[in-house]
């Protein structure tokens, strides 16, 4: 099982009008024009988007740890969970950088997009776990 990331604007789903609850996704944000990550770690290196299997969920429960769980309504599970950024930006920026080179490289690319995607959007600015 995979846990997917994007990061970018919360969007919701247009087939539902204003008497259902929407469902809501994130339009990504544009591609960087210069690498944010190292190709080392993520085959995704100017992108908003993230993927991958244990570490990635590991990089999440412990060097994002409770406000991960804060975050998603069933942070064990691969559910859409979206979530606005704005509430939860001041806590991200302030996360510790980890001391392995690849949870380094994560945390460089979520601080890194969070703070793009509040610049980029304010309040619409999202994150969308899948």
């Amino acid at each position: 099982m995979t846990l997917d990331v994007t990061i970018g604007k919360i969007i919701a789903d247009e087939i539902y009008d204003d008497t259902i609850n929407p469902m809501y996704w994130i339009k990504q944000c544009p591609d960087s024009e210069t690498p944010i990550c190292d190709i080392d770690h993520t085959l995704w290196i100017v992108e908003a988007y993230r993927s991958g299997s244990t570490e990635f969920w590991n990089f999440f429960f412990n060097h994002v740890g409770k406000m991960y769980k804060e975050m998603r309504s069933n942070p064990n599970s691969n559910d859409r969970d979206v979530v606005c950024i704005t509430p939860f930006l001041d806590r991200i920026n302030s996360l510790n950088t980890p001391s392995d080179p690849t949870h380094a490289d994560r945390m460089k690319w979520l601080k890194y997009w969070c703070n793009k995607a509040v610049e980029l959007y304010g309040k619409e600015a999202g994150m969308m776990f899948t």
